[in-house]
Protein backbone atom coordinates (compact mmCIF):
# COMPACT_ATOMS: atom_id res chain seq x y z
CA UNK A 1 0.00 0.00 0.00
CA UNK A 2 2.57 2.53 1.16
CA UNK A 3 4.45 2.02 -2.62
CA UNK A 4 1.43 3.41 -4.08
CA UNK A 5 0.89 6.26 -1.62
CA UNK A 6 3.84 7.46 -2.23
CA UNK A 7 3.79 7.84 -5.60
CA UNK A 8 0.19 9.20 -5.33
CA UNK A 9 0.81 11.96 -2.78
CA UNK A 10 3.90 13.26 -4.98
CA UNK A 11 1.57 13.76 -7.95
CA UNK A 12 -0.86 15.59 -5.74
CA UNK A 13 1.66 17.98 -4.78
CA UNK A 14 2.71 18.13 -8.45
CA UNK A 15 -0.74 18.87 -9.54
CA UNK A 16 -1.23 21.90 -7.22
CA UNK A 17 2.50 23.14 -7.67
CA UNK A 18 3.35 23.17 -11.70
CA UNK A 19 0.95 23.81 -14.63
CA UNK A 20 -0.88 20.43 -15.83
CA UNK A 21 1.19 20.08 -18.81
CA UNK A 22 4.03 20.11 -17.22
CA UNK A 23 2.73 17.10 -14.89
CA UNK A 24 0.89 15.47 -18.19
CA UNK A 25 4.81 15.04 -19.76
CA UNK A 26 6.11 13.65 -16.18
CA UNK A 27 3.45 11.44 -16.06
CA UNK A 28 4.43 10.53 -19.61
CA UNK A 29 7.87 10.00 -18.76
CA UNK A 30 7.26 6.98 -15.44
CA UNK A 31 7.35 4.43 -17.97
CA UNK A 32 10.85 5.39 -19.29
CA UNK A 33 12.34 6.12 -15.51
CA UNK A 34 10.87 2.60 -14.39
CA UNK A 35 12.49 1.02 -17.64
CA UNK A 36 15.63 2.79 -17.11
CA UNK A 37 15.80 2.15 -13.59
CA UNK A 38 15.27 -1.73 -14.35
CA UNK A 39 18.21 -1.47 -16.54
CA UNK A 40 20.17 0.45 -13.90
CA UNK A 41 19.48 -0.96 -10.72
CA UNK A 42 18.16 -4.06 -11.26
CA UNK A 43 19.97 -5.68 -14.32
CA UNK A 44 17.33 -6.09 -16.49
CA UNK A 45 17.55 -6.14 -20.14
CA UNK A 46 15.15 -4.35 -22.23
CA UNK A 47 14.50 -6.11 -25.54
CA UNK A 48 14.07 -3.72 -28.98
CA UNK A 49 10.11 -3.30 -28.50
CA UNK A 50 10.77 -1.96 -25.18
CA UNK A 51 13.72 0.34 -26.45
CA UNK A 52 11.51 1.46 -29.60
CA UNK A 53 8.79 2.74 -26.47
CA UNK A 54 11.28 3.91 -24.20
CA UNK A 55 12.35 6.10 -27.43
CA UNK A 56 8.90 7.35 -29.05
CA UNK A 57 7.72 8.05 -25.55
CA UNK A 58 10.87 10.31 -25.25
CA UNK A 59 10.44 11.62 -28.51
CA UNK A 60 6.58 12.57 -27.55
CA UNK A 61 7.45 14.02 -24.42
CA UNK A 62 10.20 16.47 -25.75
CA UNK A 63 8.00 17.11 -28.66
CA UNK A 64 5.60 18.31 -26.37
CA UNK A 65 7.77 20.69 -24.29
CA UNK A 66 8.94 21.81 -27.89
CA UNK A 67 5.97 22.85 -29.48
CA UNK A 68 4.40 24.31 -25.70
CA UNK A 69 4.95 28.18 -26.51
CA UNK A 70 3.13 27.33 -30.32
CA UNK A 71 0.41 25.18 -29.50
CA UNK A 72 -3.47 26.89 -29.51
CA UNK A 73 -5.03 27.29 -26.29
CA UNK A 74 -6.96 24.62 -24.94
CA UNK A 75 -10.49 26.39 -24.87
CA UNK A 76 -9.76 27.58 -28.46
CA UNK A 77 -10.50 30.53 -27.50
CA UNK A 78 -10.65 33.29 -30.36
CA UNK A 79 -8.33 35.17 -31.83
CA UNK A 80 -8.64 39.43 -31.28
CA UNK A 81 -10.10 40.23 -34.61
CA UNK A 82 -12.82 36.90 -34.80
CA UNK A 83 -16.59 37.92 -34.93
CA UNK A 84 -17.53 36.28 -31.53
CA UNK A 85 -14.68 38.28 -29.25
CA UNK A 86 -16.32 41.20 -31.10
CA UNK A 87 -19.56 40.69 -29.41
CA UNK A 88 -18.33 39.88 -26.44
CA UNK A 89 -16.65 42.68 -25.66
CA UNK A 90 -19.70 44.90 -27.09
CA UNK A 91 -21.93 43.46 -24.29
CA UNK A 92 -19.77 43.83 -21.44
CA UNK A 93 -22.00 41.29 -19.55
CA UNK A 94 -25.09 42.84 -19.86
CA UNK A 95 -28.09 41.07 -21.01
CA UNK A 96 -27.78 39.84 -24.97
CA UNK A 97 -24.94 40.75 -26.52
CA UNK A 98 -24.88 43.41 -29.52
CA UNK A 99 -22.54 43.44 -32.52
CA UNK A 100 -20.20 45.87 -32.52
CA UNK A 101 -20.74 48.33 -35.60
CA UNK A 102 -18.04 47.55 -38.46
CA UNK A 103 -16.27 50.78 -39.09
Amino acid sequence: MLSAAGPYSLELAALRRLPPRVVGVLQNLEPVAAGLAGLAVLGEMLSSARWTAVCCITAAAVGAVITQGRAAPAGGSPGPGSPSRRVRSASRGRGTPRPVPRR
